[in-house]
């Protein structure tokens, strides 16, 4: 039987040449582990909707989206969880955590110093590509 899948989408905001990375609350699945903000696509929405409208809930930021990433999928006991990253800059707002534990801005060689969401590491690893090549 195939396990459902649940399509999330995720922005690497990038700022200053710092990456912002959120922290799950101890309520969340994967608590206290690290990771991009965003959220679920909701019906009738496009990625690019959802990721703007998740982040503006989330860190009261409305953002613009510059590039999407390469799809990554890692596979729960139950489903099958497809995430969608973009970069994205910041249009304008104040950062305020609605959700998460606390944030960070770090360098991209910091990356690898946070223990990150299991989904997350891929886009981790292609954020550190990107930037190796800069």
């Amino acid at each position: 039987m195939q396990k459902p899948i649940l399509a999330v989408v995720c922005a690497v905001i990038v700022s200053k040449g710092l990456i912002l990375a959120v922290q799950r609350n101890k309520e969340q699945s994967y608590p206290g582990l690290w990771e991009f903000p965003g959220g679920k696509i909701e019906a009738n929405e496009s990625e690019q909707e959802a990721l703007i409208r998740e982040i503006e809930e989330e860190l009261l930021l409305n953002i613009r989206l510059t590039m999407r990433l390469k799809p990554v999928s890692y596979e729960e006991e139950e489903r099958v969880i497809e995430l969608r990253p973009y970069y994205a800059e910041i249009a304008f707002g104040e950062l305020s955590l609605q959700e998460h534990a606390s944030y960070k801005w770090l360098a991209v060689s910091e990356l690898n110093k946070l223990n990150w969401a299991p989904a997350d590491l891929p886009v981790v690893f292609q954020v550190r590509e990107t930037f190796r090549d800069v």
